[in-house]
């Protein structure tokens, strides 16, 4: 199972420690209609919120080394919101 495999999983199980696993400490997600940076933690208690939801997720590239996904995010808090994350 690839990294973004595990990533999935974890979140539509809500597990928190397959999510921690899947991310490094220094992650960042950068919101950029709201110009805010969410660490790992952020992302991590944000999706277990249950506020979010992701559909259209596709692997744009993914190696032993770096992870790229693409995605559209949904939120109660938001209008919707396409996402690009990659994770090393």
């Amino acid at each position: 199972m690839t990294i973004l495999e595990k990533w999935q999983k974890a979140q539509t199980e809500m597990d928190k420690d397959g999510m921690e696993k899947c991310l490094h400490d220094d992650f960042k997600f950068m919101n950029y209609s709201q110009n805010k940076e969410f660490t790992k933690r952020d992302i991590i208690n944000w999706i277990l919120s249950g506020d979010i939801h992701r559909d259209r997720i596709r692997t744009l590239y993914e190696n032993s080394e770096v992870a790229v996904e693409h995605s559209y995010v949904h939120s109660k808090m938001e209008t919707d919101r396409l996402c690009l994350a990659s994770t090393p």
